[in-house]
């Protein structure tokens, strides 16, 4: 087991998931402009 390689993987699995869910959130927190 590699520590870091599995670090490195829960850090991108983190970021693949929580970018997507940080911009849906802050879409609807965030009222349209238009």
């Amino acid at each position: 087991m590699d520590l870091i390689q599995t670090a490195n993987q829960v850090l991108a699995h983190s970021l693949l998931v929580g970018v997507p869910i940080a911009l849906v959130t802050a879409r609807l927190l965030k009222p349209p402009a238009s």
